[in-house]
């Protein structure tokens, strides 16, 4: 299988494998008291501190969730319950994952809360100064995330946050950095954000665990109730597993340099698809994107559509890409960061991870001509 479709998710390292492996029989609830909860306990603060150390941030301030969508919500959900008894603004953009989007328009349909939404240019580049006309008095969040997850654009959050800031100190700042964290250095001190939201299933551990860092954790009203594990602010027996899972691809990650080799592969790639295939063009931020995703748009096509072509892909050489959006034979619709670009046609994402080779690569682009040319020439 030629898997390019990582931004979706990542496969599990092999040592992240072996640490998993290792604690299936470490059974023991990390909130007993006796031994063999306590080394639990050991197991999670470490991996705690493996994440912390991978974006520059003090252990305390880092809480273990099920996943990024629930700590998204749960900044959300905080900065909503901070204010019950006055409206609420939240500022953030038109190319949010779907955790953001569909969380305000939530509030904004059933609480007190007023959300502006920040356009985008053709590149999907935000700009600042919209961001400045944005902010109000009862402004209260602004989250912007990091990189976007359909076209890879890395977003200026430091600068972003800066500008909010300076605006007013007590606005809180968030970014999901989901498809930032193992792909790029990520340091919540030079960010100067308050929350920022990672998951585990991006760099290499497995589905179903997330973190959420908080610069101040007396500005965080628990989104989960229950027990007090995790100081009280996430309640709920701890995923011990992918925890420990977690921590093991943060220590990868924290030694993983290799940002420039990916990029290569990403060049190769794109520059061969765009020889191939004409016309076409990149879309997003050139100059400023992840090193592993491109995002790849046919201006024509013969009448095919790139569903009909993604969805052929695995029945030729096992090749798994995406449209970086829904997509199936029911419905199919440019996605919500496509319409914010002006863009009413879907591409192609190519996303690759760190074990990605140019053979593989070379064996997309043979299975994307053979598809190419059946296509052509039915229609």
């Amino acid at each position: 299988m030629i898997y390019l479709d990582n931004n979706a998710t990542t496969p599990l390292s092999e040592r992240v494998k072996e640490a998993i492996v290792t604690h299936l029989d470490k059974y023991g609830n990390p909130s007993s008291i006796y031994k063999i909860g306590a080394q639990n306990k050991q197991c999670i603060d470490h991996a705690r501190q493996s994440v912390a150390t991978l974006i520059n941030a003090d252990a305390k301030n880092i809480i273990f969730t099920g996943c990024a969508t629930e700590s998204n919500n749960a900044v959300i959900n905080s900065c909503v319950d901070l204010h019950p008894d006055k409206t609420t603004h939240i500022v953030t953009t038109k190319v949010e994952h779907s955790a953001i989007l569909e969380t305000v328009k939530y509030y904004q349909k059933y609480r007190n809360v007023d959300v502006t939404f920040l356009d985008v240019d053709s590149k999907g580049r935000i700009n600042p100064n919209d961001l400045k006309a944005a902010l109000r008095g009862d402004t209260t969040l602004v989250s912007v995330m990091l990189v976007n997850n359909e076209i890879g654009n890395i977003y200026d959050v430091k600068k972003l946050c800066s500008i909010v800031k300076e605006y007013n100190p007590t606005i809180l700042f968030h970014t999901d950095a989901t498809q930032a964290v193992g792909k790029m250095k990520v340091n919540v001190e030079d960010l100067n954000v308050d929350f920022l939201t990672l998951s585990g299933h991006k760099f290499y551990a497995p589905k179903g665990v997330g973190a959420l860092y908080m610069r101040n954790s007396k500005l965080f009203l628990p989104y989960m109730h229950g027990g007090h594990q995790e100081r009280g602010l996430r309640a709920g027996t701890e995923n011990i597993l992918s925890i420990v899972a977690m921590g093991t691809a943060a220590d990868e990650a924290i030694a993983f340099t290799e940002y420039d080799r990916i990029a290569e592969l990403r060049d190769y790639i794109e520059n061969m698809v765009l020889k191939l295939v004409k016309p076409a063009r990149v879309i997003g931020d050139i100059e400023h994107r992840i090193c592993n995703t491109s995002c790849v748009l046919f201006e024509q096509y013969n009448g095919v559509d790139i569903c009909d072509l993604i969805n052929r892909l695995p029945e030729a050489e096992r090749v798994c890409i995406s449209s970086g959006s829904a997509c199936n034979s029911i419905a199919l619709a440019p996605s919500h960061v496509m319409e914010a670009m002006d863009i009413q046609r879907i591409p192609i994402r190519i996303s690759l991870n760190k074990y990605t080779s140019k053979d593989e690569l070379d064996t997309f682009l043979r299975s994307l001509m053979k598809i190419r040319k059946i296509l052509g020439q039915k229609h």
